[in-house]
């Protein structure tokens, strides 16, 4: 087999890896190609890539672009994931293979996980990805950023935007937590709202925003460089679009949109497609506004349901700040 696929990405070589171990054959190295293909559909076997979306993932999306899976005569499916579940879907036998840190690769092996790593196919990972004219030229640019984060009641969705939160902090911005009525007075199957607006303040550093009073004055103090609302319901993103201010989320976007400062949305709604998406078409078209990259939830059991993709949450952010709506927008 040609060795150019293994300087090209360290999935494929995993890939071949786990093929391999599929066999269950005792036959020596050099048995023929011929003798290999009588076991168990060795041909017929297609490895199982799970695609993220993230940056390590730009030496698979060469191979296949450069057509090397074929040219080496690979047989795959590739499919869209979190990342959240590869582990555990790799254990389960649904994909083959997965990109990964090694500490967090060690930890898993250290409880018993088998796996093969291969090779490490870079040395640190890409953070940041900017305009050439944004000004910002590292992550420490980053710094000192007052950035609002309000939270609504789509609590399915805290655990990753929490997730994402951590590594907001860790780029040097200034979080600014607010919370709806909703998100502050519900309990769900997700959590309790006094956990999670207490894991907001340990986050951010400082109390959160709970009601309207608290909200007002980012209006004439201006102290926000971006507002996110994450995430955004179809509840609230239809209060936005037509004007209605009755939540401390509501005021927050409110007296932010007046000082010409960027409005984040993430969007997690069960209507998106359906009552909700005369609103939303609004928004995409309302100046200083931008979204999260989205996508149906679940297109076969709730067709109308929209959900942006946590893993954007900071590049987005970056390229509002510099005025730009992160493409693409649907994914």
């Amino acid at each position: 087999m040609k060795r150019r696929i293994l300087a090209i990405a360290l999935i494929i070589v995993f890939a071949l890896g786990m093929t391999a171990c599929k066999s269950s054959s005792d036959k020596p190295a050099d048995d023929s190609k011929e003798e290999k293909t009588e076991e168990k559909g060795a041909d017929d076997y297609a490895m199982r890539i799970p695609l993220t979306g993230i940056m390590c993932e730009a030496p698979t999306s060469v191979a296949y672009l450069l057509g090397y899976f074929d040219d080496e005569g690979l047989k795959y499916e590739t499919y869209k994931t979190d990342g959240t579940t590869n582990y555990d879907t790799m254990l389960s036998g649904q994909n083959d293979v997965i990109f990964g840190l090694l500490p967090t690769m060690v930890q898993r092996m250290a409880s018993g996980f088998k796996m093969d790593v291969v090779m490490g196919a870079h040395y640190g990972c890409i953070n940041m990805v900017v305009s050439k004219d944004s000004g910002i030229t590292s992550v420490d640019d980053l710094k000192g950023k007052k950035i609002g984060i309000a939270f609504c009641g789509s609590f399915c969705t805290f655990d990753k935007v929490f997730h994402e939160l951590e590594h907001l902090k860790e780029t040097g911005a200034e979080i600014y937590p607010v919370f709806s009525d909703a998100a502050k007075g519900i309990e769900s199957r997700f959590g309790k709202p006094a956990d999670f607006i207490k894991k907001a303040e340990e986050i951010a550093g400082r109390k959160p925003i709970l009601c309207i009073e608290e909200a007002e004055p980012i209006g004439p103090k201006g102290y926000l460089d971006l507002l996110a609302i994450i995430p955004c319901t179809g509840n609230t993103a239809a209060k936005l679009a037509n004007g209605i201010t009755d939540t401390a989320v509501l005021m927050a976007a409110k007296a932010h949109l007046r000082n010409g400062k960027p409005l984040v949305i993430f969007i997690s709604t069960n209507d998106g497609l359906g009552m909700n998406m005369k609103n939303i078409g609004t928004l995409l078209n309302t100046k200083n506004v931008y979204f999260v990259p989205f996508g149906q939830d679940d297109a076969a059991k709730k067709p109308n349901s929209l959900v942006a993709h946590s893993e954007k949450i900071i590049p987005t952010l970056e390229m509002a700040l510099d005025g730009k709506q992160i493409q693409p927008l649907l994914a």
